[in-house]
């Protein structure tokens, strides 16, 4: 008898692991709202005044927008399309400072305290089936823009030719950004089923 209790017990500890959904107000979510946007914003100003703006469009940071939209407008799926961009852009991230590159203060607001704020906003809001399809879109959409509007040697986005001492691969053109696609679709895909497993759905 204690056996089958405690499956019992184990069945509702496993139906049970999504967190908590919490209520917070509407202009605390507000509040994070403008406080990812304002992120970005300072970021975006640091980049113009040293004179790289094409930096301003990586899409981990432009994905600090999306949250910010999303806890403004209580947009879950928005939310949630920026906060996977964010986690997964992390990692490129810590490449680029274990490479020996230096850590620019501003950077923090948007590779740290976005996706906190993201995360946050999805206990409140929820987080929706197949966001990926839109972070994915979002991905795609930032890739051609920085590809035609940036120079080759910033590589922003990696639109013309993967990250420079980390090349998986030697192929060029369309090639290049199909598989960076796939790549990505690969880790939003995974990123999405971790996350639907631990955060709340949407009401």
């Amino acid at each position: 008898m204690p056996r089958l209790q405690n499956r019992h017990a184990f069945h509702e500890r496993k139906v049970a692991l999504p967190l908590t959904k919490t209520n917070p107000s509407r202009s605390a979510l507000a509040s994070m709202g403008v406080a990812a946007c304002a992120g970005y914003a300072a970021h975006a100003i640091y980049h113009v005044i040293n004179g790289t703006p094409q930096d301003m469009l990586w899409t981990c940071h432009l994905a600090a927008l999306l949250v910010g939209a999303g806890l403004l407008g209580r947009w879950s799926i928005v939310n949630a399309a920026g906060l996977m961009c964010l986690l997964l852009g992390l990692p490129m991230w810590l490449l680029y400072l274990f490479s020996g590159e230096p850590l620019i203060p501003t950077s923090l607001l948007t590779h740290v305290l976005a996706p906190i704020l993201g995360f946050i906003g999805a206990r409140a809001i929820g987080f929706p089936r197949h966001a990926w399809i839109l972070a994915l879109g979002f991905v795609a959409g930032i890739m051609a823009v920085t590809r035609f509007t940036t120079p080759s040697e910033a590589n922003v986005n990696l639109a013309f030719g993967p990250m420079t001492g980390l090349s998986l691969w030697t192929v060029g053109g369309a090639a290049h950004w199909l598989l960076l696609l796939v790549q990505w679709a690969l880790g939003l895909v995974v990123l999405q089923w971790i996350l639907a497993k631990v955060l709340p759905r949407p009401d």
